[in-house]
């Protein structure tokens, strides 16, 4: 039984290398054409790849591919490759290349098993295991710290042990060498192919370099999400929620609005050490620009500031079509009950009076939070 299912994997990961194959004629032929075919080494790489992809592709079943591959390695066997090939002979490449184009997706989506297209509609939902494979053990450490809170299992890679389909891989593309981990997914994937009927969780790679080549690669060694230069844990947990949808729960945003520093970094310290996630602005003339930016679930406002106040925040809000339904909290010294009694009708926003203490904030939050409407 298990024969079958084993011949289209490893028809699977053939089609996958010819996929990656095209890739490289493709752009050892634009090199070629760029430097107007005068380089006799661009000329050879582009001859070099051709015979690797025609040799690949004839073991796919009616691949039309290594027929136009062939063309082009005739092509170019015609002509004196230290020199400029004839017009007649780029033509007939650049046709062979166009028809390559045509099949490519084609033929790849011909042989692409009803199990690698489960595959690749794997169910993230069902990630609650991160694994990590990280040259920074700070970031890691805050990786653990942050995934356990969600109640996420954490644990280091173990290459002699398959990625399961409730696994999240975060790897470094240098893991331990410049291109570690792109060899180590190659490794386990070739395990992988031994065990057909394994169904492989997400694999996110973190990189300092943000290239098309080193994309690409990302690509083609099983990528389901890139990540450049991550900022901090959680800027890396935000960014694979943007890939994989959101399936890690991760702490609450606020952005906290005051002109006074002091009070800024006092609330501030609060919410971080409560484990929200939180951006302050004391300058209210970018507020709208931070919330498009910071996208936060609640705000805080301070009640008077000089170029204008909390309240009138608050109903620049109101009025918005995206953060209409961001609820806010005031915060001031202010305790003429007239005012608060106003401003609450107004805007229907709770206050708290300055200095706030730690339980009430968070407290207020977590209630707003909770009954928040969903867009």
């Amino acid at each position: 039984m298990a024969e079958p299912a084993l011949r289209e994997q490893l028809t699977s990961y053939i089609a996958r290398r010819v996929h990656s194959q095209c890739e490289s004629v493709f752009q050892f032929y634009e090199q070629c054409s760029a430097s107007d075919w005068v380089k006799p080494s661009e000329n050879h790489d582009l001859l070099d790849a051709c015979e690797k992809l025609t040799k690949l592709a004839r073991k796919l079943p009616s691949n039309s591919i290594a027929e136009h591959s062939y063309q082009i390695c005739s092509l170019l066997k015609l002509e004196n490759l230290s020199e400029k090939p004839s017009h007649r002979a780029r033509k007939g490449i650049s046709d062979a290349l166009a028809s390559i184009k045509e099949n490519e997706l084609a033929s790849e989506g011909a042989i692409r098993t009803t199990a690698e297209a489960k595959q690749s509609m794997a169910p993230w939902s069902k990630l609650h295991h991160a694994v990590f494979a990280l040259n920074n053990d700070t970031l890691k450490a805050s990786l653990r710290s942050l995934l356990r809170d969600m109640h996420w299992r954490c644990s280091e890679l173990d290459e002699s042990t398959l990625l399961s389909e409730d696994c999240c891989l975060f790897i470094d593309t240098n893991y331990k060498s410049p291109e570690g981990g792109f060899d180590c997914i190659a490794r386990l994937e070739d395990k992988l192919l031994q065990a057909p009927n394994h169904k492989r969780g997400a694999i996110i790679y973190i990189s300092e370099n943000d290239t098309l080549e080193h994309r690409l690669k990302a690509t083609r060694h099983h990528a389901n999400g890139f990540v450049v230069k991550p900022n901090s844990a959680f800027d890396l947990l935000r960014q694979t929620n943007q890939v994989l949808g959101e399936v890690i729960r991760l702490a609450p945003k606020v952005l906290v609005v005051d002109d006074s520093l002091s009070q800024l970094k006092y609330v501030e310290n609060i919410l971080l050490k409560e484990g929200f996630e939180c951006r302050t602005l004391n300058d209210p003339s970018i507020f709208l620009e931070k919330m498009q930016a910071h996208q936060p679930d609640i705000v805080l406002l301070d009640m008077y500031m000089p170029s204008c106040s909390g309240l009138e925040l608050a109903q620049v809000l109101q009025q918005h079509p995206i953060f209409k339904s961001t609820p806010c909290i005031f915060l001031s010294a202010e305790d003429d009950e007239t005012i608060l009694k106003q401003t609450i009708a107004a805007t229907r926003a709770p206050f708290l009076v300055k200095p706030v203490s730690s339980s009430a904030l968070t407290s207020k939050i977590n209630q707003l939070l909770s009954t928040k409407p969903r867009d």
